[in-house]
Parts: C-alpha cells; structure tokens; sequence
C-alpha cells in the first residue's frame, strides 16, 4: 500500500514538474499576413523591453545596450522586467497576464528582448518544454506588435555546479537528463529544439537570434566573462549587449 502512495505522489509530482503551461490565444491587432513587417513606427524612438530571468534582473544588460545604440545616433528608451529564478513557462505565464500585455502595449515597444532558459536547463526540465514556452513568449510578443529578439540559451557552468548538487539532486538531474535525450550539458540540445520548433512555425521569418557562441562557447574557455557559475559579469554583459545591440540595428 505505501509503495502505491508513493507512486502516485511521484507520478503526480512529475506530471506538475514537466507540465506545460495552459496555451493562451493571444489577440493580435495585426492580420497574421503582416506578422511584425508591417508594423509602423509611431516616433523616432527606439523603444526596446527586455524581458527574462536574473540575466536581465539589474538592467545592466538593457543599460550597455542603449548606451550602443546611443553611440550609433539612435534615440532610445529601454526597460527590463527580469524575475530571478523564472523559467520558460513562469515566463509565459506572465506575458499572458492581461495587466502585463497592456503595459507593453501602451508603451509602444518595437523590440522585446528575451533572456531566458538557464533555470530551465539546470532544472534538467527538458529541450520541449523549453522550447515550446519560449516559442509561445515569441508568439505573445508579435501579437502586440513588437519583434522579438531571442538570446539563445545562454552559456554557464552546468556540469560545475550540477556536481555542487547534493547527490540525490545530481542523481535526479542525471535520470532527467537521460530521460529527455540530453546529457548533463543540456545547452545544445535544448538551443537545437528551440530553433526546430521555430523552424517549423510560420513565425521562423519574424524571430531574429542572438548566438551565444560568439559570446563564449563554453564556460571553460572564458570564465573570466562570469561573476558565478549561472550570470554574467560586468564584462560578459557589455559583450551580450553588443551582440544584441548588433542583432537590433541589422535588422
């Protein structure tokens, strides 16, 4: 009888832990034709949000990517809405809050910046579920207009600290892992789902990339870029907004 107990608990607390956010319809005010191409800019301002988890929580990213944007002669507002420890779905579940989509609205972003994905990968949460809510946060932001700039999922120490875990988390994180088709090192596998899934949208030609890469490749070859195994340093974070800053104006 008690085995059964705990097989039902533990099935019911997996079913949670990999659930997928309910989908929520957004309510475009563009025809889906136009998509983002057709969008008009209401002022000479380039008003930029950034959106995500801890990346972004102190603004420093948003702040180096205006001070770049400045330096090329563009006038520019920006904002960061950053939550520590969010993931892909928390992510999602707050852009389809009402108050928060109104809030973009009014302000007339013309880009949203999107940093999110660590949490989801140090969780071992799986490359779908990653995928699938970060697609639906793309989805949301093109329907109010604005475009969306998607950092991929950002380079940091995964197996450093996965070996920090106490065992019985490191061993849960390695059946995750297992179970999902990636290993420890979860980053490409889940950057691989995320740009199929977009791929196969029809969204794919409205959605631009920052690649991490080009960042730091590995933790490993570059630590001196990081303040912590999971976050960016003062450095690494005016390299990330040059990237971004260079994946706004190429547009």
């Amino acid at each position: 009888m008690l085995g059964l107990v705990v097989s039902i608990l533990s099935f019911q607390y997996l079913r949670q832990r990999f659930a997928l956010a309910t989908y929520v319809l957004p309510d475009s005010p563009y025809p889906k034709e136009w998509l983002i191409s057709q969008r008009l800019v209401i002022d000479s301002i380039l008003n930029i949000a950034f959106i995500g988890d801890s990346w972004i929580y102190n603004g420093e990213v948003a702040d180096f990517v205006q001070d770049a944007l400045s330096d090329a002669g563009k006038q520019v507002q920006v904002q960061s809405l950053g939550y520590c420890g969010a993931k892909s779905r928390d992510l999602y579940q707050m852009f389809t809050q009402p108050s928060l989509m109104s809030h973009f609205t009014e302000q007339n972003w013309e880009y949203v910046v999107v940093i999110i994905g660590v949490n989801d990968a140090s969780g071992q949460y799986g490359p779908d579920f990653y995928a699938q809510h970060t697609l639906w946060i793309a989805e949301r932001i093109i329907s109010i207009g604005a475009f969306p700039i998607i950092v991929e999922l950002p380079t940091f120490a995964i197996e450093e600290s996965t070996a920090l875990f106490p065992w019985v988390k490191r061993l849960r994180n390695q059946l995750f892992a297992w179970w999902q088709g990636c290993s420890i090192n979860n980053i490409s596998c889940y950057r691989d789902a995320l740009r199929q899934r977009i791929n196969e949208s029809d969204l794919k030609d409205n959605i631009r990339f920052v690649a991490f890469d080009e960042i730091c490749a590995t933790y490993s070859a570059c630590p001196t870029l990081y303040r912590d195994f999971f976050h960016l340093n003062r450095s690494g974070n005016q390299k990330l907004a040059t990237a971004i800053a260079s994946a706004i104006t190429e547009r």
